[in-house]
C-alpha cells in the first residue's frame, strides 16, 4: 500500500521523555538535531530532515480501499521532518509500539494505527487543547534495516509578516473575483476598528482611489466561536464598519460600496485548530 508521508503536528508545551532516550550515540547529518519533544530511538542517527515555520499537511486518519488513498485532515503549524535510520536489530512493531505508549501517557488520542506489513506501520496521534498538535510516522525497510520518518508541526496560527498592498489586492480581483483581507483587526467580539487596522485599510483606499470605476463587495466573516446568529450579526456590522472608515478616512464613494456579512458559514480554514480559525476570520472584497 502507498504510503503518503504528511505532515502532522506536536504540543509546543514539554511532552514526558520516552523511556529508551538513553544510550544513543548518533552521527547525523550536518546541522540535523531531534526535535525537544520527541526523542530518538537508540542508536539511531538523523539521516534527512527539514523544517518550516508555518505550513499546512494532510494527516492520514485512514485508508480507504475503495478510492486507494488516505482519508486526511488538513493541520497547520510549525512543521519538522525528521528521517532517522540504522534500527538494524529492532523491529518496526517494537519502534512504532515506543512511540504509541509515550504518546498515549503524554495526552495524545492514537488516531491512526495500521501496517502494510511488518516492517510498514503507521501511525497517526492528536493531542487537543489551546495548542492542537498531531504526530505522523512511517516505519520502513531501506538496506534490510528499520527507517522512521517522523513528522511534527506544532500548532500555530500563521504570522502575517507582508500586509497586501494595492496592487497585490487588484491582482487577486483580477485573477479570481475576490480577495481575502487579514490585516484589519477588531477589538473583541465588537464591530469597532483598532488602529493598526490603517495601514491595510489605507491600501484598499488607494485601490479605490486609482481606479474609479471598481465596485466592491464587502464581505465579513467568522470563526465558529460562539453562537452562530451573533457571528452572522457581528460579520455584518464588521463589513459595514470597513465601509464607515473607507467613506470617512478613505474618502472613498459610499455609492461603490455595499457589504453584508456570512458569519461562520464559509470557512477556509479548519475551525478545530488556531491557524484555521485565524484564516476564517477575515474580511473579503469581491468585484462587483
Amino acid at each position: 500500500m502507498r504510503c503518503l508521508l504528511l505532515s502532522l503536528v506536536l504540543l509546543l508545551s514539554a511532552v514526558p521523555a520516552f523511556a529508551w532516550q538513553e544510550g544513543d550515540t548518533p552521527s547525523d547529518v550536518e546541522g540535523a538535531k531531534d526535535h525537544p519533544t520527541v526523542p530518538r530511538f537508540p542508536k539511531s542517527f538523523i539521516t534527512d530532515s527539514e523544517s518550516k515555520e508555518f505550513d499546512e499537511y494532510a494527516l492520514p486518519l485512514r485508508w480507504d480501499a475503495e478510492t486507494g488513498e488516505w482519508v486526511t485532515r488538513r493541520v497547520e503549524g510549525r512543521y519538522t521532518r525528521l528521517v532517522y535510520d540504522n534500527f538494524t536489530k529492532v523491529s518496526a512493531a517494537e519502534i512504532v509500539g515506543n512511540y504509541k505508549n509515550a504518546l498515549t501517557k503524554a495526552g495524545f488520542a492514537i488516531l491512526l494505527e495500521m501496517k502494510d506489513s511488518p516492517d510498514k506501520r503507521y501511525l497517526s496521534a492528536e493531542r487537543t487543547g489551546t495548542t492542537p498538535a498531531w504526530v505522523y510516522i512511517a516505519t520502513t525497510n531501506e538496506n534490510n534495516a528499520i527507517r522512521v520518518d517522523l513528522y511534527i508541526v506544532e500548532g500555530k496560527a500563521m504570522e502575517q509578516k507582508i500586509e497586501m498592498d494595492a496592487a497585490g489586492m487588484l491582482a487577486e480581483l483580477n485573477a479570481g473575483g475576490k480577495v481575502a483581507i487579514y490585516g484589519i483587526q477588531f477589538d473583541t467580539a465588537k464591530a469597532s476598528i483598532r488602529p493598526e487596522s490603517a495601514a491595510v485599510l489605507g491600501e484598499v483606499a488607494k485601490l479605490l482611489a486609482a481606479h474609479p470605476t471598481l465596485r466592491l463587495r464587502i464581505e465579513g466573516h467568522t470563526d465558529n466561536e460562539g453562537k452562530a446568529a451573533t457571528n452572522l450579526d457581528l460579520s455584518r456590522k464588521r463589513a459595514a464598519s470597513v465601509r464607515d472608515w473607507l467613506v470617512a478616512k478613505g474618502k472613498a464613494t459610499a455609492t461603490r460600496l455595499v457589504t453584508d456579512g456570512f458569519g461562520d458559514t464559509r470557512p477556509v480554514g479548519d475551525n478545530g485548530t488556531d491557524a484555521g480559525r485565524a484564516k476564517n476570520r477575515r474580511v473579503e472584497l469581491v468585484k462587483l
